[in-house]
């Protein structure tokens, strides 16, 4: 299996999850094929889903228009997890966020609904 069938396989997948974690009445129906025209999948997508899936190519068109070059390029995401500077990653989700996610992991995994409400309170109060 070449790496253009791979890609589309995994794609798919992820549809798949998309959907389900918006679950409702189908909508849409997609269908990919190969280069050749050869069938490789479909899936059903829901309302929701739908809307999502054309966001994120929204904002990738755009970010694709913005900057052609490192469009081209490609994006090289970390091969495994643990390539990720853990303190960086950190760092990055206080900042754009304003909350420690590890207090609130830490908070989560004793008291899920104070979790949620520390989550809350924080988006509803424009911290963001």
């Amino acid at each position: 299996m070449d790496k253009n069938t791979q890609d589309t396989l995994r794609l798919l997948a992820e549809l798949q999850r998309l959907t389900e974690a918006a679950p409702g009445d189908n909508t849409a129906r997609l269908t990919v094929r190969s280069e050749n025209g050869e069938y490789l999948g479909d899936i059903l997508l829901t309302p929701r889903a739908t809307s999502a899936l054309a966001d994120a190519v929204g904002t990738v068109a755009d970010y694709a228009e913005a900057m052609p070059d490192d469009f081209a390029a490609g994006y090289q995401s970390p091969r495994h997890p643990e390539d990720i500077d853990p303190l960086l990653e950190q760092d990055f989700a206080y900042h754009c966020i304003g909350l420690n996610v590890d207090d609130l992991m830490a908070t989560a995994a004793r008291d899920p609904e104070r979790a949620v409400a520390e989550f809350d309170e924080i988006t509803a109060s424009g911290e963001l």
